[in-house]
């Protein structure tokens, strides 16, 4: 054929090249070149490896098996299924593309592109990369992926968003979104996730921002390091440690390690009177999913506004061991202070045309709220779970 001799094997065809095994039910073996076409049931066998799909093509000089069908590569319980593939025995090198899925006892990946480093135990996938944890819930998404079997490291660059849902009471969803620069997910059967690199976090009311995160999945718990700041309803805070902790798919408690600041804005149509509070540490307590409480402890210093109805009316300045405001859809009602109380009321005649003086140290108010949007191929991945509510996160891509 094409003035090449062949040879024609047809019916429960069993090929052997060293430790490759060949299995098909037709092959067309080309003499001179040293390539054979195999076709239906075909299986490439390697030490550990298996190679199955319709169709393939040999190569016995250089030890390459490919093929442009659909097809399944099995290695140390991990199943990769693609549209097309080749393996390269001897490098121990495979590479996919088109639709790749690989699966083994902790999570699957998805992506359009994936090389697999048999003999140094790792792999990189390239192109909407999904990386999904159906057990917690968890998906990764990214358009670079490297993973390490030695180190059971995860690393996903380019655009990292996580997304998980929870289900709440009353069947309401809840989505934790986090994106960043880089994100790493660490260990195997049980995971923690890290993100570095302009990190952002949006779940319901709260949203923060920092320079690094670490989120637990076992326990329900994220830190943000790297100058945090932290929104929840009308409530912005920072310090230089800020821990979340979620029980029952709600944002619990939250503690801010100093020193620390809240800001909040309980009237919106007096944006530059917002009440302060600082001290070494802040803690945010919550009742149904709504701040209602904001302790500080250790050199603790409050500013709050006072409103007779809707009219200005001063302020009253509090330092103390330990302050309390306690607030009601977002508005202060009561502030509470012990351990060497010192207090100053100051008349509006003061106030007014110098509330900007009226500032404790570290003062801040941040218009740009973090918002952070899974991409649309995440979505797909997560099917058929529910997307998150229109308006709930959106990303700055």
């Amino acid at each position: 054929m094409n003035g090449e001799a062949i040879r024609q094997l047809i019916g429960g065809v069993t090929l052997h090249q060293g430790k490759t095994t060949l299995r098909c039910d037709r092959a067309l073996q080309w003499l001179k070149s040293e390539r054979v076409d195999l076709d239906g049931n075909v299986v490439v066998t390697n030490d550990t490896i298996v190679f199955m799909t319709r169709s393939a093509s040999y190569d016995s000089r250089l030890k390459v098996a490919s093929t442009h069908a659909r097809l399944r590569f099995i290695n140390r319980g991990r199943t990769i299924t693609a549209d097309q593939g080749i393996y390269r025995l001897d490098e121990r090198v495979a590479n996919f593309a088109g639709s790749v899925r690989l699966t083994d006892s902790t999570a699957t990946v998805e992506a359009s592109r994936l090389t697999y480093f048999e003999g140094a135990r790792r792999f990189t996938a390239n192109g909407s990369v999904v990386v999904s944890n159906p057990r917690e819930r968890l998906w990764v998404a990214g358009e670079e992926l490297e993973h390490s079997d030695s180190t059971k490291v995860s690393i996903m660059r380019l655009l990292p968003v996580m997304m998980r849902i929870d289900t709440a009471e009353g069947g309401r969803i809840d989505t934790l979104l986090v994106k960043s620069g880089v994100m790493e997910m660490l260990g195997d059967s049980v995971r923690q996730y890290t993100a570095s690199d302009s990190v952002e976090v949006v779940r319901g009311a709260m949203a923060a921002r920092g320079a690094n995160l670490r989120f637990d999945p076992k326990r329900d718990s994220l830190e943000l390091t790297g100058s945090p700041v932290l929104w929840y309803e009308r409530t912005e805070a920072k310090g230089t440690r800020v821990h979340v902790l979620l029980q029952q798919n709600k944002v619990s408690s939250v503690t801010i390690s100093g020193p620390a600041i809240a800001v909040s804005e309980t009237d919106t149509l007096q944006p530059m009177r917002r009440d302060q509070l600082s001290g070494t540490t802040l803690h945010l307590g919550f009742e149904r999913d709504s701040l209602r409480t904001v302790t500080a402890t250790g050199n603790a210093m409050s500013i709050s506004f006072l409103f007779d109805n809707v009219k200005p009316n001063g302020i009253n300045r509090t330092t103390a061991d330990w302050i309390t405001l306690f607030s009601d859809s977002g508005s202060l009602r009561t502030v509470t202070a012990f351990g060497g109380v010192e207090g100053n009321y100051y008349p509006e005649n003061m106030v007014q045309g110098n509330v900007e003086e009226y500032r404790l140290p570290g003062y801040f108010w941040e218009e740009r709220r973090p918002r952070v949007v899974p991409p649309p191929y995440l979505l797909s991945a997560a099917h058929p779970l529910p997307a998150p509510e229109a308006g709930e996160a959106r990303v700055n891509r």
